[in-house]
């Protein structure tokens, strides 16, 4: 397996830059990172077919994204569709031949098509009015795909490093872009500055420690109660590691 590359892009696409990148074709390629293509964004037909992909996550960035083949990959929940939703102009999606497919292809194209309503083309089969209609009223409600662990571990790590380097600019504009990105409300100006006032250390002392405590209390606000006792647990661990 092997992560997209810009030598491999620009190879393919034969363009000088990747903003210069209307069309990719990496059709059997091993690749199972594509996290490249949130750079190239101005692409507008992507094949992917015959790789190893289990994520849509990352295309969610190709706002010019019309075209998009995906058969044979390793996707194996339709939840991954709703990572395409953020795409106005996608109409033709390839899916077949991923496991998330199932048994059952009318079930299948129904529940796709109900996530992603504005296709034109699902499977090299056209997408009919009534088709359409139908999904709406039958087809199955997706769920929302989960943000990946480590893209939630990347963006907190993104807050503390930026607090670091300068505090001063670790504010509310910072932190609702960061929550933006983990798919978060962005916080109310009221509640920030409430949040702030509770956190127990001096803003100018540049602590990296201080810091990363702002970024976890920030970021538990948002956790729920099975969660909570997630870190409950795991804290009263660390605790009783230190006594030891």
């Amino acid at each position: 397996m092997k992560k997209l590359s810009r030598h491999l892009v620009l190879a393919r696409a034969r363009a000088p830059t990747l903003s210069a990148v209307r069309r990719l074709n990496v059709w059997g390629s091993d690749l199972n990172d594509v996290s490249l293509v949130k750079e190239i964004q101005n692409l507008e037909v992507l094949t992917l077919s015959r790789n190893s992909i289990s994520s849509l996550h990352d295309l969610s960035s190709c706002k010019h994204l019309s075209e998009l083949y995906l058969r044979s990959n390793c996707i194996t929940s339709l939840s991954e569709l709703h990572f395409l939703e953020a795409l106005p102009r996608l109409c033709v999606l390839w899916l077949a031949g991923n496991p998330c497919c199932g048994s059952d292809p009318v079930a299948y194209r129904l529940s796709v098509l109900r996530c992603l309503p504005n296709l034109q083309l699902l499977d090299n089969q056209s997408v009919t009015e009534e088709e359409r209609l139908l999904a709406q009223q039958e087809g199955k409600v997706i769920p929302p795909a989960s943000i990946r662990a480590s893209d939630a571990c990347e963006s907190v790590v993104e807050v503390i490093e930026a607090a670091v380097e300068d505090p001063v600019r670790f504010n509310l504009a910072e932190t609702n872009m960061i929550r933006k990105e983990l798919g978060l409300k962005p916080l109310p100006e009221e509640k920030f500055a409430c949040s702030n006032s509770a956190l127990l250390f001096d803003r100018t002392c540049g602590s990296k420690k201080s810091c990363v405590l702002e970024a976890v209390l920030l970021l538990l606000q948002e956790l729920k109660q099975e969660e909570l006792h997630i870190v409950l647990r795991t804290t009263e661990q660390q605790l009783s590691l230190l006594r030891s």
